[in-house]
């Protein structure tokens, strides 16, 4: 087991937690969503560290309660959503050359594939969806102060 796996499984750990009602984010959650970050930068040409963050359904079970209970703390927000972007990049994006051809490379793919999918059932919540929505209309809202202050 790689020792980036460990790191993994306790930067998750160290995120923080939902009570049903809010997530409750640990006081360095921004330095754990930012390492994640770094460690699927350096991930391996098996996309092991993708994987495995696919498997401990961090996503499911921190990113998709996170993001609406601190969309309006622009710190966490930036580093939350360039962490979901990442997340669920499609899988031939990995993949430059089409999917693989020898049979560990087309199981991975393939799992790849799995994890994406199970990734939907955690978009399917409203409070998730209107927060991006507020997210990206205050970033548009910006970008159209920016334009006229050009004119």
């Amino acid at each position: 087991m790689s020792i980036l796996l460990a790191d993994i499984d306790a930067t998750c750990a160290a995120l923080g937690y939902s009570d049903g009602q809010r997530y409750h984010a640990a006081s360095d959650a921004i330095q754990g969503l930012k390492h994640l970050i770094w460690i699927l930068r350096r991930d391996l040409d098996n996309h092991e560290y993708r994987r495995h963050l696919g498997c401990a359904k961090v996503l499911q079970t921190d990113l998709v309660y996170m993001l609406p209970d601190y969309v309006n703390d622009s710190d966490y927000a930036d580093v939350l959503i360039r962490l979901l972007v990442i997340l669920t990049n499609p899988t031939l994006l990995l993949y430059r050359d089409g999917p693989p051809r020898d049979n560990h490379g087309r199981k991975v793919f393939l799992e790849l594939i799995d994890i994406l999918q199970s990734y939907k059932s955690a978009f399917t919540r409203a409070s998730l969806w209107s927060s991006l929505f507020d997210k990206l209309k205050q970033s548009l809202e910006i970008v159209s102060m920016m334009k006229k202050k050009k004119k």
